[in-house]
């Protein structure tokens, strides 16, 4: 959905995606190809040095928005790991006079409030949280039962929450 949100804003440029999944967790490797992968079904050109791994917190993000500012490789869009993350690259990008959504856009994930709070207001994907918990305790339950789990077993569509940190370039 980042990708689908973001072809607009990335159209005359390159991409960029901080991401704070941990090593331990998912490969950097793992992310790269996930992303090169949506960005080709996009049509948007891969560049893996613009693909920086961080914490998901407010910090992380901030160390994830210098290290790209400091590859001086023009890039108009960040796509955050989470929320908190997005919050702390935002602040950097306004620290370096980089204005939200004219100069860079940024896309969150998983809607947490803050989302609603910052400047500009933070354009997010949000999971069905209450759907996906139902559906992991009736597998759950399943299984401690001794049933099938994988009839249980359910396939969740994201939402993609607008908001202002976006800019559409496809209309320049």
């Amino acid at each position: 959905i980042a990708v689908e949100q973001l072809p607009g804003a990335m159209v005359k440029a390159n991409s960029i995606a901080v991401d704070g999944i941990s090593a331990a967790t998912v490969t950097s490797d793992a992310i790269k190809t996930a992303v090169r992968q949506a960005l080709e079904e996009a049509g948007i050109p891969f560049n893996p040095a613009l693909v920086v791994s961080e914490e998901p917190t407010p910090q992380g993000g901030e160390q994830g928005a210098e290290t790209l500012l400091g590859l001086s490789q023009h890039f108009t869009a960040i796509a955050c790991y989470n929320d908190m993350q997005a919050a702390g690259a935002m602040a950097i990008l306004s620290d370096n006079d980089i204005r939200i959504p004219e100069n860079v856009s940024i896309i969150g994930f998983d809607n947490t409030a803050i989302s609603r709070y910052l400047h500009p207001r933070l354009t997010t994907i949000m999971n069905p949280v209450s759907a996906m918990a139902i559906s992991a305790f009736s597998i759950g339950l399943a299984m401690v039962r001794g049933e099938d789990a994988s009839v249980h077993s359910r396939v969740f569509t994201p939402t993609l929450i607008k908001r202002f940190s976006v800019r559409d370039l496809r209309s320049f």
